[in-house]
């Protein structure tokens, strides 16, 4: 089984092949695995995603905060050296929203079909990438939204996508190229560059420009767009966050959840009591998010405090995605809503359009003061289009 099959629900950034009468949670699986194969004749079918990998959650939403067998704290031994300046900035309370409105993506004219895989720090830059149909195929374009203005970025490659955007605008992602080898990218000040490194992807990027990912399915850091990257592990596994401290977070094909110090000392994120198969896919001011699968609620989102070490479980927020710098989660649930989570409350989102499947509605990323929220949704047309949006909440 390849790595990426393994941590499939961390790349619902993906790209549906078709979206007509579609699946979406199963396009989105299928995107991963097309790679450059296109078929001449048109795009294939997309699989059917298996009931296995989506698990229950209870039918009444719980408050946010739970404490007791739900929080487990970090083994001492992993803690990180006190010398080190990790974990989250202040946040004060964070947004409470009252009111979140949702908003369409502007998209290329012709052109309906969008996603969105990040937000920068600020909410100013959301990136994602566009779909245009072709003759046999899909024009799949990386996008750049700029307080809501659109940038196309042409990418060498197929699958093409960009994965995270700092607070400048530089952009980070990858596409197959070389014998279906990946590519690493770099967007910065309209000039994209190929990063470092041989079968590499890019993932995030912080403030000071050091960007995270794998190489050949081993996590890895580059301290600047031109440096060589540096493993951070002889296993095989993925980073996919970075802090403004230099804190990253990822998952190992053997390990589970991670946490590299800036000093790239290694450490497990454990996950609650009753609750394994814990994986790490999201950061921001010193929050790691994932989920894992709970004893007694099936699917959970988890969130770990990487300045107290506190773990804990939030069945509310079963597909947790990206966390404020207060810790307020969002992702969506399993009825199709997107979700804002705070400590005193989970919250749906408004919709796209009505739910009907998994997935239909999708919050994947958010700024650090809670305020604006990047995801997808379905529309209810014939074709059920995928477009990209972001919330705005106060």
């Amino acid at each position: 089984m390849e790595l990426e099959d393994k941590l499939l629900w961390q790349h619902l950034d993906h790209d549906p092949p078709n979206p007509s009468s579609v699946d979406v949670a199963a396009a989105i699986v299928a995107g991963r695995k097309r790679r450059r194969a296109r078929a001449a004749s048109g795009l294939v079918g997309v699989a059917v995603l298996a009931t296995a990998a989506i698990l229950a959650v209870p039918a009444g939403l719980r408050a946010f905060g739970d404490t007791g067998p739900n929080q487990v704290a970090i083994d001492p031994t992993t803690q990180p050296p006190e010398d080190l300046p990790v974990g989250p900035r202040p946040g004060g309370a964070g947004l409470d929203p009252t009111e979140c409105t949702v908003h369409r993506l502007p998209t290329p004219s012709g052109v309906t079909m969008g996603i969105t895989s990040a937000i920068d720090p600020t909410g100013r830059y959301v990136v994602g990438r566009t779909y245009r149909f072709i003759p046999n195929g899909i024009d799949e374009v990386p996008t750049i939204w700029h307080d809501g203005t659109l940038t196309p970025v042409p990418m060498e490659g197929a699958d093409p996508n960009f994965y995270g955007v700092n607070a400048a605008g530089d952009a980070v992602g990858s596409s197959y190229v070389d014998d279906d080898k990946r590519a690493a990218w770099l967007y910065r000040a309209g000039t994209l560059v190929r990063i470092p490194g041989i079968d590499a992807e890019a993932r995030a990027i912080n403030a000071a420009g050091v960007i995270v990912g794998h190489v050949g399915e081993r996590p890895a850091v580059w301290t600047s767009a031109t440096a060589a990257p540096q493993l951070l592990s002889d296993q095989s596994g993925m980073a996919f966050g970075i802090d403004e401290d230099g804190t990253i977070i990822g998952t190992m094909k053997s390990g589970g959840a991670v946490v590299w110090y800036p000093d790239h000392s290694q450490h497990p994120l454990p996950p609650p009591a009753g609750v394994s198969l814990a994986e790490a896919y999201g950061l921001g001011g010193g929050w790691a998010i994932g989920h894992g699968t709970s004893d007694a609620d099936g699917r959970v989102g988890l969130r770990w405090n990487l300045r107290t070490g506190v773990a804990t479980a939030h069945p509310t927020v079963p597909n947790a995605r990206d966390a404020t710098a207060a810790g307020s989660m969002v992702g969506y649930d399993d009825e199709g809503y997107a979700l804002y989570a705070t400590e005193a409350a989970t919250r749906r989102l408004p919709p796209v359009s009505t739910p009907v499947q998994m997935a239909d509605n999708i919050a994947v990323a958010v700024s650090e003061d809670g305020r604006t929220i990047a995801g997808q949704g379905v529309l209810n047309n014939a074709d059920r289009t995928i477009v990209a949006v972001t919330w705005t909440c106060t």
